[in-house]
């Protein structure tokens, strides 16, 4: 019996980065419709690839008791994921963000600083956004000459990416593969026992490493592979020429000739009954 004893550890850490967007001109802008928006250009930040949404008139249609072209909306998508060393894939990611104006001296404007609630799951299909519908008034905007110059404003997003790392050691305290250490104990195990090829070794060691290593998978992925191989018999030493089995109908059918010889060899002739009683009458005449 194979016993591996193992511990993990899961540690979240962070992982931050930052982008400053200048909008240029933000006049012509304002000719855009509720709903409209423009697009960053992509930018890496926190080990991902992101863009910034700007409604220069509010992302949403007008309110009755809210007109939304009073307001400017920015909002934050996930653009694609490079973590993991994986350029050509993408996956969701965790993080939380604020979106703040800066003023030209490239500080916060402490009234427009928007924080995210908590941390969001964000998706690279752009569909799943995050923002702030109500980011800053365009009056507001209008008036601060200390925010426009030159018809240009500027924005920084801060984000933060929660990033999950794991660990897993043997009992003799080196990080490894639990499923590859798994998998080479019963290769060597099936290889030590009286097999005739190492096809259920392969088989069996593949089936391991392909399942989630826990006591009933790996049983049943053992199970499976053995199963699925066609497991010759072990080969037995050469008999010897009497230890070869004879059947019971040959064995009587041997018995039977060898009865039928001997009876023939000692049943005796007329001639022989007469050459014995000559024989016994001259012995008995002699003196």
């Amino acid at each position: 019996m194979v016993i591996i004893s193992s511990t993990s550890t899961m540690a979240i850490r962070e992982v931050t980065g930052s982008h400053v967007l200048t909008i240029d001109g933000y006049s012509m802008a304002k000719q855009l419709q509720p709903g409209e928006f423009l697009t960053s250009s992509t930018f890496m930040a926190a080990g991902h690839l992101w863009r910034i949404r700007y409604y220069p008139c509010s992302s949403d249609y007008p309110y009755p008791d809210d007109p939304p072209s009073k307001w400017t909306s920015m909002y934050l998508q996930l653009e694609r994921s490079y973590s993991n060393n994986n350029n050509n894939g993408s996956s969701p990611c965790i993080a939380r963000f604020t979106i703040s104006l800066l003023d030209w001296n490239g500080l916060v404007v402490p009234w427009c600083s928007h924080v995210s609630r908590g941390a969001r799951t964000f998706t690279p299909d752009g569909v799943d956004m995050a923002g702030f519908r109500k980011f800053i008034k365009r009056k507001d905007l209008d008036k601060s000459s200390g925010l426009l110059r030159g018809d240009c404003f500027r924005v920084r997003c801060d984000i933060t990416v929660l990033v999950k790392e794991t660990t897993t050691k043997t009992e003799d305290g080196t990080a490894t593969d639990v499923a590859t250490t798994v998998a080479n104990a019963v290769a060597a195990a099936v290889r030590s026992a009286v097999v005739p090829s190492p096809t259920v070794a392969n088989a069996v060691a593949a089936a391991v490493r392909s399942a989630i290593v826990t006591p009933p998978t790996v049983a049943n992925a053992v199970a499976a592979a053995v199963k699925s191989t066609v497991v010759a018999p072990p080969l037995l030493p050469p008999q010897s020429p009497t230890e070869i089995p004879v059947s019971k109908k040959e064995m009587t059918r041997k018995r039977m000739m060898l009865r039928r010889g001997l009876s023939s060899c000692h049943r005796p002739t007329w001639t022989d009954i007469l050459a014995t009683s000559s024989r016994a009458g001259r012995g008995q005449m002699s003196p």
